[in-house]
């Protein structure tokens, strides 16, 4: 019926209405001269179809416009689309976006003026809208090798958004158009991350590292970014094995590129942040010096800072995660970096920020399992969850994460464990806590994962403690002491704090707890982790209060109630307030 109504209109008013249509903005001033003069209009406004107000037409529902664009035949449309595609007044973006519209088959014009946009928006870190406009000019691409090229480039960008299923498509679609060795190596990588982003660290590894070794000499560039993945993926995976194998590769690696340094020290310190790390620092304050910091450097160096519990020495305060409504500019939706800069933000006290990753990061992409990135994103916000006493939400986020990581040494996997026992803590179930926590160890105290265990060893010693339980009580003795054995003089401020922490809660009756109480409130730097600086100070002032120190028990009490309400910690606040 309203086709009909359509039809009875005038043939320049039906033209008028089109370009409407295909314009989308109402700016009159957009159309070919014949159409910007009202008369044109008003048998359309008379039948109720828009409404003209200054320079502006209105449809008067979008059903309307919708139904005048589907009804008109498909050459008229991609006429219409001609037009407006040649209006000076368009920005480039909006031409070039026309004349894939106005396209039947292949257009190098429009697929070049399209992939021009994609590059606009890189600039401005919107990589989704570069990734639709990259995969558009690929459709148009008029040879089989340009069109290679261009879904190269949208794998590329869809690996930025963590789209693996995407990427393994495109992979598949681009190897049936070419075989030029160039874009092989290319497809190589991309199936390696592909695997890394699935949680499958051998395969990843298994095709990143004899990429990277082959490509070193002839692309260094890429032939980095497959090294770094790989490093990354043995950082999530804590097999040795894996560790072993990028060390390795790593320590050959070599372009004659000063970032083959960044390459490096990344290695080291993802894989062996406990060797030498003074002189990790040493060379990380050398390379911040006399290296270039791009967005990839920034965000390597900014991860061995994160590794040794530096602060980052570009972004304190990651600009995503101070404001809710900042647009993402240096992220631009890696779900795996905003997820990390999140962990890093609920460590340092930053509540809010973590959970603004977690807002920001929540949805996974459509079409795609749950990944590495979801995994990530479900344990920290089981994390907020937990520290809130939300703890059944808690909980339900954390198995998701487990369901994705269930390999007992990797990262995601320790971090959820700690998750989960920061949720029984918060229920007062010690002995569910000690189970989660002592998960993070083997039956003999060695840490599952070489790095991320150790975060876990204080809660650890006083989830066993609580239960009062000997075996657990020794057992996490045990891993204490093999920490401390292991990491010496290579601990952070952080992990010293942790470390005297656990000590002073399994002092046995002859030992000095006091002493290991105060050497973990000694260094000022434990109060950048306000958590974890909280509960040495709730366990010291119990202790104190134990004692019959009444007066500094109050103190230390105090302080750590403070950081508990700032914290949003209402479970550790009330715990403090109990009688």
């Amino acid at each position: 019926m309203f086709a009909t109504h359509l039809t009875q209109l005038p043939a320049p008013t039906q033209q008028a209405l089109l370009l409407a249509a295909v314009c989308d903005t109402g700016e009159l001033g957009l159309l070919p001269a014949p159409y910007t003069d009202p008369d044109v209009w008003q048998p359309a406004a008379d039948r109720g179809l828009v409404q003209l107000t200054g320079d502006h037409v209105q449809f008067r529902h979008p059903l309307m416009r919708s139904a005048v664009y589907h009804s008109a035949p498909a050459e008229r449309r991609r006429a219409a689309h001609r037009d407006l595609a040649a209006r000076p007044q368009l920005t480039p973006d909006r031409q070039a976006w026309h004349l894939a519209a106005a396209a039947s088959g292949t257009d190098e014009q429009a697929a070049t003026a399209l992939e021009a946009t994609a590059d606009r928006a890189l600039r401005r870190s919107a990589s989704t809208e570069a990734l639709t406009a990259m995969e558009r000019a690929a459709q148009l691409s008029a040879t089989p090798r340009t069109r290679a090229q261009r879904l190269m480039r949208t794998a590329y960008l869809a690996t930025y958004q963590e789209r693996a299923a995407y990427v393994s498509d495109l992979a598949t679609r681009i190897a049936a158009l070419t075989d030029d060795p160039d874009i092989t190596f290319q497809l190589t990588l991309l199936r390696g991350w592909a695997a890394f982003a699935r949680n499958r660290p051998t395969e990843a590894i298994r095709i990143l590292l004899p990429a990277a070794r082959a490509l070193a000499p002839l692309d260094p560039d890429t032939a980095r970014s497959a090294l770094v993945t790989a490093v990354t993926a043995a950082l999530f995976s804590g097999v040795p094995a894996h560790r072993d194998q990028v060390l390795a590769a790593t320590a050959e690696f070599d372009t004659g590129h000063p970032d083959d340094a960044v390459t490096r020290l990344y290695a080291q310190a993802m894989c062996r942040p406990h060797h030498e790390p003074h002189r990790q620092h040493e060379e990380l304050q050398r390379l911040l010096t006399t290296t270039k910091p791009d967005m990839r450097i920034t965000w390597l160096l900014s991860g061995v800072a994160a590794i040794h519990d530096l602060p980052d020495p570009f972004h304190p305060v990651p600009p995503v995660l101070a404001d809710p409504d900042h647009p993402d500019t240096e992220n631009a939706g890696n779900r795996l970096r905003v997820s990390s800069l999140g962990w890093l933000a609920f460590h340092q006290g930053r509540i809010r920020a973590a959970q603004t990753a977690v807002t920001r990061t929540a949805d996974t992409p459509p079409g795609e399992e749950p990944g590495l990135a979801d995994a990530q994103v479900h344990s920290l916000a089981g994390a907020v969850l937990a520290l809130r006493g939300q703890t059944q939400e808690a909980r339900r986020a954390l198995h998701d994460a487990l369901s994705v990581d269930a390999h007992p040494t990797g990262r995601v996997n320790i971090h959820a464990r700690w998750a989960l026992g920061l949720a029984a803590w918060a229920d007062q179930d010690h002995e569910e806590a000690y189970r989660h926590l002592a998960s993070a160890f083997t039956d003999d105290g060695r840490p599952q994962h070489y790095y991320q265990s150790y975060y876990c060893l204080a809660a650890l010693a006083a989830a066993a403690r609580h239960t009062g339980d000997a075996a657990r009580i020794a057992h996490a003795r045990t891993a204490v002491d093999q920490a401390v054995q292991q990491l010496a003089d290579a601990s952070s401020a952080r992990l010293t704090q942790l470390l005297h922490h656990a000590q002073a809660l399994l002092a046995h009756p002859t030992q000095d707890a006091e002493t290991h109480y105060k050497y973990a409130l000694a260094d000022p730097l434990g109060e950048q982790w306000p958590f974890e600086r909280a509960c040495v100070r709730t366990d010291y002032g119990h202790w104190l209060r134990h004692a019959n120190r009444t007066q500094e028990a109050r103190e230390q009490l105090g302080r750590a109630l403070a950081a508990f309400e700032r914290l949003g910690a209402r479970p550790w606040v009330a715990q403090i307030r109990m009688p």
